[in-house]
C-alpha cells in the first residue's frame, strides 16, 4: 500500500495526473533532540546533509563535553 502523500506528490509534479507509479518507495528520515543540541551548543542537522557530515555533526557532542 502507497502512503497517500506519495501519491499525492506524484500527482502533484505531473499536473494532476498519475502517469506511473514504482514498485518500491524508500524514504529516509534524521530524528533529533534539539534540547541536547542546544545544551552542547551544536548546530541542529541541515538538509541534504550526507552521512560523512552527520557523524562529523555528532562528533562535535564530545568536543562539547570535554570543552575542546
Amino acid at each position: 500500500m502507497m502512503a497517500p502523500t506519495v501519491s499525492e506528490y506524484i500527482r502533484s509534479i505531473g499536473s494532476g495526473r498519475l502517469y506511473g507509479l514504482s514498485n518500491a518507495y524508500n524514504s529516509q528520515a534524521l530524528y533529533y533532540n534539539k534540547d541536547l543540541f542546544d545544551r552542547a551548543g551544536v548546530a541542529y542537522p541541515r538538509d541534504g546533509m550526507n552521512w560523512e557530515e552527520v557523524l562529523q555533526l555528532a562528533q562535535r557532542f564530545n568536543q562539547a563535553q570535554s570543552g575542546s
